[in-house]
């Protein structure tokens, strides 16, 4: 097992709970969706690092996971401006999307 598998679970395990932070205090099912198929793809990105032939199919999942979180923070910013009890979900999904942006480049670097 090397580093890249373990800090892509690491980072499954940050954005699954975050999120689920997240979705608490909005209480949206598809902030919810989102996070769990972000942590799931973030999951199977690292086991798909293991395997010497699927590399570039782990770093395809964590991008798209990547352009999930991302898409979501941007909608909760876009919309905190109208609604402020959305500013620090938007917070925290953008943190969440920094996370996992960090995790595809390290993926990116370990194909």
């Amino acid at each position: 097992m090397n580093s890249i598998t373990i800090v892509l679970a690491v980072a499954s395990l940050i954005v699954l709970v975050a999120g689920l932070y997240v979705w608490r205090l909005t209480t949206s099912k598809p902030t919810l969706l989102n996070i769990l198929i972000s942590s799931a793809f973030l999951l199977l990105s690292s086991y798909s690092m293991t395997d010497v032939h699927q590399k570039d199919f782990g770093f395809a999942l964590a991008f798209f996971a990547a352009m999930l979180c991302t898409g979501r923070a941007g909608a909760f910013l876009w919309r905190s401006k109208k609604e402020p009890e959305l500013t620090m979900p938007a917070y925290y999904m953008s943190g969440i999307s920094l996370v996992t942006i960090i995790s595809t480049i390290l993926a990116y670097k370990g194909r």
